[in-house]
């Protein structure tokens, strides 16, 4: 099905979400996109760190979450310790179609510290999905004989 296909593609770029804690920062007008995913992952058992407005966002929608402060402020849990302490093990950043700083930081420190990163709200819905509903022991490779055979 589509998940497994996205799921096994995915994870065959060496890719991989080792743990359950997970960043999210959100543009206003991805938001509402993955509100249901983001819920999905809270729900199971995840734990979701978030910057200022995607925290109020989701306090709103009754989904818990961890506060980080910008990485100007200077107060800690900062977004920058986190990441560079490697706390997360899946950063989702959709960006604004108007550019910031701060997330083009934030996508330099998830790739500099080999954190997974998402930056498209549709990739991340189907993502966020794979790793709740697709069992990952089902997806052991199989060799070809075993789809002919």
């Amino acid at each position: 099905n589509l998940l497994e296909a996205f799921y096994r593609s995915w994870l065959s770029t060496e890719q991989a979400v080792k743990g359950k804690k997970i960043l999210v920062t959100i543009a206003d007008e991805a938001k509402a996109k993955l509100l249901e995913s983001v819920k999905m992952l809270h729900d199971t058992g995840y734990m979701l760190h978030a910057t200022r407005g995607t925290h109020e966002f989701l306090q709103q929608h009754g989904i818990a979450s961890t506060l980080l402060y910008r990485i100007d402020e200077k107060k800690e849990p900062n977004i920058a310790t986190v990441l560079k302490s490697k706390k997360i093990d899946l950063a989702i950043n959709i960006p604004s179609a108007i550019p910031n700083l701060d997330a083009t930081k934030i996508r330099r420190l998830a790739i500099d510290n080999h954190i997974p990163l998402i930056t498209n709200a549709e990739i991340a819905a189907v993502l966020l999905r794979c790793i709740v509903e697709v069992n990952l022991k089902k997806l052991e490779p199989k060799s070809w004989q075993e789809f002919i055979g």
